[in-house]
C-alpha cells in the first residue's frame, strides 16, 4: 500500500519500500515477491512509513523513515544493523525525511523534507 521507494540489489531483485504496511518487499527479476520483512513500531528494527532506500557497496540497505524521522540500516534479508537521526530541527535531526542516498565513499544523503534541506552524513561503517 502506496510503494514509495525503490532499490535494486547486485541481483537485479528489486526492494521496495511498501509505505502503507510499514515493510519492504523484495520482488525478483522475474516479478515473484520472494518475501518481506518490518513490522509497524518506533523500537530499532522496526519500521514507521518506510519511503526512501539505498543500497551501500557492501549490500546493506538504508531507509529513510517518514514517520519516525530516521534512517535504519539493515542487511538485505531484514536483520536491523543500525539507526541514525531522530525527530528535530538540529543537524543530524530530521522532519520526516524522504529519501536515503549512498554515494560511492560511503557518505550518506538524507532528503529532510520538512526542514527543506539535504543532509550530508560521513559513512556508517567502517
Amino acid at each position: 500500500s502506496r510503494p514509495q521507494g525503490l532499490a535494486v540489489d547486485r541481483d537485479d531483485r528489486l526492494y521496495v519500500a511498501d509505505a502503507v504496511n510499514h515493510r519492504i518487499q523484495i520482488i525478483s527479476p522475474e516479478g515473484k515477491v520472494e518475501r518481506t520483512w518490518g513490522e509497524v513500531g518506533s523500537r530499532p528494527g522496526e519500521l514507521r512509513y518506510p519511503y526512501g532506500l539505498a543500497f551501500d557497496a557492501q549490500q546493506r540497505i538504508y531507509v529513510a523513515e517518514f514517520g519516525n524521522s530516521r534512517v535504519s540500516v539493515f542487511t538485505p534479508d531484514g536483520r536491523f544493523l543500525a539507526t541514525f537521526g531522530g525527530p528535530g530541527r538540529s543537524p543530524g535531526e530530521f522532519d520526516h525525511p524522504w529519501g536515503v542516498n549512498v554515494a560511492t565513499g560511503g557518505e550518506i544523503y538524507v532528503a529532510d523534507t520538512m526542514n527543506y534541506r539535504i543532509q550530508k552524513f560521513p559513512p556508517l561503517f567502517a
